[in-house]
């Protein structure tokens, strides 16, 4: 049974060819380019050395072409973060508000991902890992004050989890599940 342990691990810490970069790329692009729609269920997971346990938030994640993406906060605080027309908009106890200038690379982030553009960011170096990891290495000094890696899990083209790594090493892992792709959304999904 050991082996079978080591032996998964390997395979799935052993870096990609250029083929299979390639490919990867490929399917992702495909995938984004059919996908009007997405919605799924997250759990968010916050470890901090300040912590004694991870810090556990649930919600619902709704996309909509071209770039507009809400994650919608459910719990233990009702939050709505919304990224539409290059702007960060928080709602939050009722009131809304836009982000500012310092969450534009977090958008910008967000909206490569959302649409497929993700790996042709100038921003970070990529490590593409057998199984559907990428690991990103933050290369702009300006983001790398607050994020310094980001792995992403995709399953079958679809990102599945997102774990973004602070230089001081703490982090946050976002995982979804119950993904909904091309299923119609109301517009008033997106209202703040």
């Amino acid at each position: 049974m050991k082996w079978l342990i080591v032996s998964f691990f390997l395979f799935f810490s052993q870096e990609m060819s250029d083929a299979e970069i390639r490919e990867f790329k490929a399917g992702i692009k495909k995938f984004t380019a059919q996908t009007e729609t997405l919605s799924a269920d997250f759990i968010q997971y916050r470890h901090s050395t300040y912590l004694a346990k991870p810090a556990e938030s649930r919600g619902k994640l709704y996309f909509s072409k071209p770039n507009t993406v809400l994650w919608k906060y459910q719990s233990p605080q009702v939050v709505d973060v919304l990224f539409k027309d290059k702007k960060m908009s928080v709602k939050e106890n009722g009131k809304s508000k836009e982000a500012g200038k310092r969450w534009e690379k977090l958008q910008n982030f967000i909206t490569q991902s959302s649409t497929g553009e993700l790996f042709e960011s100038k921003e970070f170096k990529y490590k593409f890992l057998k199984g559907g990891k990428v690991i990103l290495t933050t290369v702009d000094p300006q983001l790398k004050r607050y994020i310094s890696q980001i792995d992403l899990q995709f399953d079958e083209y679809a990102l599945s989890e997102i774990k973004m790594v602070e230089p001081k090493g703490d982090y946050t892992l976002i995982q979804m599940k119950n993904k909904q792709i091309n299923k119609k959304l109301d517009a008033q999904v997106f209202n703040l």
